[in-house]
């Protein structure tokens, strides 16, 4: 999936931290998952797919066409409204979404490091789980 984010973002003519900032996430987290370090999570692919208008499928798989039948991408200002009007979003999903775009690079860079360090305690506690059971 790391080739297809590159590609998308490329066909969107944006930068990293653009792109990134479109879904609430820092440049530097875009950059880890193009160059395959990092993954995304589920949230982050809802939020390309839904911010950016792309088919689920292709950018999970890489088959079918890389945007939702008859949608385009739209501006910042456009995409922001379409992630608070989502349903598919929880309110706190679209809270955090907005905040996120609000803040600096520094400071997104700064969320997504705290995030990375959830997920890995997440990651460690699954880990235990399925230990114990074995």
């Amino acid at each position: 999936m790391n080739e297809r984010v590159k590609e998308l973002r490329k066909k969107l003519k944006l930068t990293q931290a653009e792109f990134g900032k479109g879904i609430g996430l820092s440049g530097a987290a875009i950059s880890h998952c193009e160059k395959g370090r990092k993954g995304l999570s589920g949230v982050a692919v809802r939020a390309i797919c839904t911010v950016y208008k792309v088919n689920e499928v292709w950018l999970t798989t890489g088959t079918g066409p890389m945007f939702q039948p008859d949608k385009e991408p739209k501006s910042s200002a456009e995409l922001l409204e379409q992630i608070k009007r989502s349903p598919s979003l929880k309110d706190l999903q679209k809270l955090l979404l907005a905040e996120c775009l609000s803040l600096e690079d520094e400071e997104q860079a700064k969320v997504a490091e705290y995030i990375d360090l959830l997920l890995l305690q997440r990651e460690k506690r699954r880990r235990l789980k399925e230990a114990e059971q074995d």
